[in-house]
């Protein structure tokens, strides 16, 4: 039986598929039998759940209990000046998008906190040198950013803090400077161990309110040494000094309102990236963090070398920051960085791409000293503050936003301090990370504030009350409100135990699939849209003639219309047709159906406009207005309701109460005589007034009975002319309150009648002849810019003669203006009040000339060398110097140098020192005449000329100069110094040295060859002579050859007789 009840079930779930693959039309959200699924798919998002029956469903219909949650706004809160809201809860359902709208609006005088961040390389001490004289001007235009005399929601006071910082380099071989006594030692440190000056960074004077604390530690700044590579530390600088809040006193950012942040970074190159630290074996990342622990900070001292010491060893082991890193640290803590370069291409380049990468910030050229640091920071300023754009910050949930308008990029420009912009921030969940709530975006609005939106995801089915006892009675398992059936138990509520097969089969497919419908009990129920036994019949589909099925009189069945008795589904399929007509041809009337006025279907006359009637015979002729809803129409006359007249009944014959008797009805409508007013013309128009105004202007008249309904505030009298408002300042005792308003006694006079108006104590009547001002309430009140203190004499933005952009006076005075003077130097004096400086402008000094005393007196006047005029020495007969002390030179310096204090100081590459007769060719880009030593092509011409640093090169034949010593750098063998360290053909050219050398080297050799060919001869001559006496020894000798006993043998042979050649 089991085995059976198995097979059962593979051929229902066979014929389900099949019947799936035949369908032609389903609801894409039945697939899904989970609550949790159906209302968190991203792809179907129209899909909800029906509590009442426990399935998922793209439509409610009449489902009571239906799940089907949208993303929307959950609620907002907060706002500041500049944002609202400052914080935006939501939820998302995945695939819905939401759009969620924040307004900015650019505030005046926002407070500025500005940090100089400056590359301390060895290329820019001339940069550094041009800074400390614009300290001054710097915090001076920093404070002009956030302040606006003529605006009273300005503070104007401490809206400005300054900071200054340097970075420099790694140090660390091969990007670190390096001597072979260790690290370049930075002495500018006290106490312990001192430091290397190629440092990462140092954080010189933290974010102040003092800025002449500024001013002075920039103008005294030093500290420029050289590295070995080009690009610089410049990108962990400036994360260092973003990371590091508590040593540069950074507030903590948050979505209140608060300073514009800027970081101002010079530099005259380019900057190291990520990876490059591998040259020096550096391979751990960049940590993202402040190098310096909360242990070590020692506010308001943290120049220390213990604080630097954690910097500089970080640095040599974490790589170097990404740009990544580096932006998502200015946006999180909303600092615009401007970036002030010098004029080179590939500067320009990097820092512009820069600024394009971020989205945000400003890029300038600084001249070649930073003379225009102070323009560029006024110019960056401006478009930083005229441009809003909106940068999310990289926490893991910025991908939420799938779109902003106006686009991040681009925001607004030019904007208006007062304006409100608005931004749009689609939202969209893609369904593919977990359903969490408290996913919280931060949007920077760069330069302003920031909001916060908060994303929530969970999205839980509330199957509460879905599953109530016995709801699958005993045979399964509810789960929001769908039953999961046992084993051999079916239906909705899994109340029948039945062989699901017992259902009619169609296509193959047990009540023809399930999308169609399924089997309970044995009977098909067929889904919405679908009938029959076997839920084989379509319910739509039918003809029909006016959208309704089967033209609304009849049933659909398999595509069939079943029509009702009264229509006739014979002429028409659609059953559009009445089975019972008048027919279309009128008795007696033209023998044409409809008289020629409409068409005939189904036996009855649809007439053409204008025309009606069962054969269309009557034409129709349009009334005014249909008559108004008040008649009907005959003919295209009205025929008017009783009450109602006019052609097209739409005035009214009655009036309210008749209009009072003191008007007449038109159409309804009370027209009163003069005097009267009202719907009914009951109420007389005579209430009091004042100025030519009802009620003085102040109140509403009841014109039924005449009286005035006065404003609040203005309730004392019947009239409403009479403000209960009390007097400002009770009138200050010096008048009557009469209405609100002063009635001021004897001399007083103002609003509250504080004002003793005796006439200014001003002889020139607050010079309002000149038309500077006027006098009011005993004080000068001053035009334009001309001041009270001077009775409006003086204008303020006037300066004292010896101004020079940032003092007056030649800064050896004091500028006075009073009643009778303007802009006059008051020149400094001593403790004793006599005067050290005089002139217009202060620029006389009145003191003893300085500088060294010659022979007892200054400015060498003893020798008549000079003299002292202003307290500055005059020299003459061409000396020099502040006491002209120095000379002038023994010698003409010649065209190649300048004779400063009785010494000849050389022109570039000219030498040497005190002459200037000779130039160094060697030196890169020299600018030597031809006829240098190079000209010379032999070893004596060359070393001739040794006065002129001339030295030669055996190696490579030539002559270079050597005033610098660089000749070892290009001669790597023998070089020759003097005229007497040549050899014996130094003289000649070098083409004819090589010749003779080359001749007499084969002289040699041939010579030698020729001693060896002649010695061989002797020696054989002479061997051949030795022979001959040997021989000739010989023949001397008396011994022969056989008689001599040394050529005998040593050994005798004798013959035996006794024996034979037989052996016998």
């Amino acid at each position: 039986m089991a085995a059976k009840r198995v097979l059962a079930l593979l051929a229902l779930a066979l014929l389900l598929c099949l019947g799936q693959a035949r369908a032609q039309t389903s609801d894409p959200c039945s697939a899904f039998t989970i609550c949790e699924d159906c209302i968190n798919n991203a792809a179907l998002t129209m899909c909800g759940w029906c509590g009442d029956h426990g399935q998922c469903q793209s439509a409610a219909g009449t489902c009571s209990n239906w799940q089907s949650p949208a993303s929307r706004v959950l609620g907002t809160s907060g706002s500041t000046p500049e944002v609202s809201p400052t914080t935006t809860n939501v939820f998302l359902r995945a695939g819905q998008p939401l759009l969620v709208t924040v307004s900015v609006t650019p505030q005046p005088c926002k407070p500025v906190d500005l940090y100089l961040l400056m590359d301390f390389s060895g290329s820019m001490d001339d940069d550094l040198t041009k800074v400390r004289s614009l300290a001054q001007p710097l915090a001076t235009k920093v404070t002009q950013l956030c302040t606006d005399t003529s605006n009273p929601t300005c503070s104007n006071t401490n809206c400005a803090r300054l900071g200054f910082g340097s970075f420099l380099e790694k140090p660390a071989y091969p990007m670190g400077r390096w001597t072979t006594s260790g690290w370049i030692k930075d002495s500018t440190y006290t106490g312990g161990t001192s430091l290397p000056t190629n440092h990462a960074f140092r954080a010189r004077l933290p974010l102040s309110y003092n800025l002449g604390q500024f001013v002075t530690l920039v103008q005294g700044i030093s500290g420029i040494q050289g590295n070995i590579d080009t690009p610089e530390n410049m990108i962990d600088g400036m994360l260092q000094a973003i990371l590091c809040q508590k040593l540069i006193d950074w507030p903590s950012f948050n979505t209140t309102y608060q300073p514009r942040r800027l970081m101002l970074m010079l530099t005259d190159d380019t900057t190291h990236f990520r990876k490059e630290g591998y040259m020096a074996g550096i391979v751990e990342p960049f940590p993202y963090k402040c190098y310096v622990p909360d242990s070590a900070f020692t506010l308001p001292s943290t120049n220390t070398n213990a604080v630097n010491r954690f910097i500089d060893d970080a640095s040599t082991k974490y790589d170097y920051p990404s740009f990544s890193q580096l932006k998502n640290a200015l946006i999180e803590n909303n600092i615009v960085p401007i970036f002030g370069s010098t004029a080179t291409g590939i500067n320009q380049r990097t820092f512009q791409d820069l600024v394009t990468a971020l989205g945000f910030g400003q890029s300038g050229t600084l001249a070649t000293n930073s003379d225009n640091l102070v323009q560029l920071l006024s110019d960056a300023y401006n478009s930083i503050a005229s441009t809003i754009v909106a940068a999310v910050q990289s926490n893991g949930n910025e991908g939420f936003i799938s779109a902003i308008s106006p686009a991040a990029a681009v925001g607004y420009t030019n904007v208006v301090v007062g304006t409100t912009y608005k931004f749009n921030f689609t939202l969209l969940y893609d369904g593919t990370r977990a359903r969490t709530d408290g996913n919280t975006i931060i949007v920077t609005f760069v330069g302003f504030s920031a909001v916060s939106i908060v994303v929530n995801l969970v999205n839980d089915c509330n199957c509460a009350g879905l599953c109530p006892v016995n709801k699958c009675n005993g045979h399964g398992t509810c789960l929001c409100g769908r039953c999961t059936c046992d084993d051999g138990w079916t239906g909705e509520t899994c109340t029948c135990n039945s062989d699901p097969m017992a259902c009619p089969s169609y296509n193959g497919a047990v009540c023809n699939g399930i999308l169609r419908g399924t089997c309970q009990c044995g009977t098909c129920v067929c889904n919405e849209g679908f009938a029959g036994p076997a839920c084989e019949c379509p319910t739509t589909g039918c003809p029909t003639s006016t959208g309704d099925v089967c033209s609304g009189h009849g049933t659909c069945n398999c595509g069939v219309c079943t029509c009702d008795a009264a229509w006739n589904s014979t002429s028409a399929i659609d059953c559009s047709c009445p089975t019972v007509a008048p027919g279309c041809m009128k008795p007696s009337g033209s023998g044409v159906d409809c008289e020629n006025h409409g068409s005939c279907k189904c036996n009855q006359c649809t007439c053409r406009p204008g025309y009606t009637g069962t054969y269309c015979d009557t034409p129709v002729l349009p009334c005014p207005n249909s008559c108004s809803g008040h008649g009907n129409c005959t003919a295209g006359s009205c025929v008017c309701e009783p009450g109602w007249t006019g052609s097209s009944c739409s005035c009214s014959t009655v009036c309210p109460d008749n209009c009072s008797g003191h008007g007449t009805c038109q159409c309804g409508v009370c027209r009163c005589q003069a005097g009267y007013s009202g719907l009914n013309c009951a109420c007389n128009n005579n209430c009091p007034s004042r100025g030519g105004l009802t009620c003085s202007g102040h109140g509403q008249c009841n014109n039924c009975d005449g009286t005035c309904t006065c404003d609040v505030g203005y309730q004392s009298k019947p009239d409403c002319s009479c403000s209960d408002a009390p007097c400002p300042n009770g009138c200050s005792g010096h008048g009557t309150c009469t209405c609100g308003v002063c009635t001021c006694s004897g001399l007083y006079t103002g609003a509250d009648c504080s004002c003793w108006n005796v006439g200014c104590n001003s002889a020139s009547n607050c010079n309002s002849a000149l038309g500077h001002g006027s006098c009011n309430c005993s004080q000068c009140v001053c035009t334009g810019n001309y001041t009270p203190e001077t009775e409006c004499l003086c204008d303020r933005t006037e300066h004292c003669a010896g101004w020079d952009g940032t003092s007056e006076c030649s800064g050896h005075g004091t500028c006075v203006s009073d009643a009778t003077q303007c802009h006059q130097c008051k020149c400094d004096a001593d403790a004793q009040g006599s005067p050290l400086y005089s002139g217009a402008s202060c620029n006389c000094s009145l003191v003893e000339c300085g500088g060294e005393t010659i022979n007892g007196f200054k400015c060498n006047q003893a020798a008549g060398n000079g003299e002292c005029i202003c307290g500055t020495c005059h020299c003459k007969n061409n000396f020099t110097g502040p006491s002209c002390e120095c000379g002038p030179c023994s010698h003409d310096c010649g065209e190649h140098g300048t004779c400063v204090c009785g010494t000849c100081v050389c022109a570039p590459f000219w030498g040497p020192p005190g002459q200037c007769t000779w130039c160094d060719v060697t030196a890169v880009n020299n600018t030597c005449p031809h006829d240098s030593c190079t000209n010379y092509t032999s070893c004596g011409s060359c070393t001739d000329h040794n006065d002129r640093g001339c030295m030669w090169c055996e190696d490579l034949g030539k002559c270079y100069n050597n005033t610098n010593g660089n000749v070892k750098n290009v001669c790597t063998g023998t070089v020759i110094r003097s005229n007497g360290d040549c050899p014996f053909l130094g003289d000649l050219p070098v083409g004819t040295t090589i010749g003779v050398f080359v001749g007499v080297f084969g002289g040699i050799i041939v010579a030698a060859i020729a001693a060896l060919v002649a010695l061989k001869l002797i020696n054989g001559m002479r061997d051949r002579r030795e022979w001959g006496k040997f021989e000739a020894e010989r023949e001397k000798s008396r011994w022969k050859g056989d008689d001599n006993p040394l050529f005998k043998a040593s050994t005798t042979e004798y013959s035996n007789p006794l024996y034979n050649d037989s052996g016998k």
